[in-house]
């Protein structure tokens, strides 16, 4: 069994392409499977086709789920004795 250990850094990248990588590790090896894993509780791996569009399908998905302007959100921002930008939520990326 073979194995690599990829260390990203995404930055403000909601979605990274990780099929060139991928392709490259499995290059000639023949018939198997592949494995990929995440330990991040706030990271995640989806598997759909980049560059024809999902990737704001995606942008608009992750809106609905977490918006970066929720109630609880707004909440925790007006409950802050700091700035609004103590709000975990003002500091997503775009």
């Amino acid at each position: 069994m073979d194995s690599e250990l990829l260390h990203l850094r995404t930055g403000s990248h909601r979605a990274t392409d990780l099929t060139e990588r991928v392709a490259s590790f499995v290059r000639g090896r023949g018939d198997g499977l592949v494995h990929l894993f995440v330990p991040h509780a706030t990271a995640g791996l989806a598997v759909f086709e980049m560059g024809a569009g999902s990737e704001v399908d995606l942008d608009e998905l992750l809106d609905r789920v977490s918006p970066a302007t929720s109630a609880t959100c707004t909440a925790m921002a007006r409950r802050a004795t700091a700035p609004t930008t103590s709000c975990p939520c003002s500091s997503r990326r775009r």
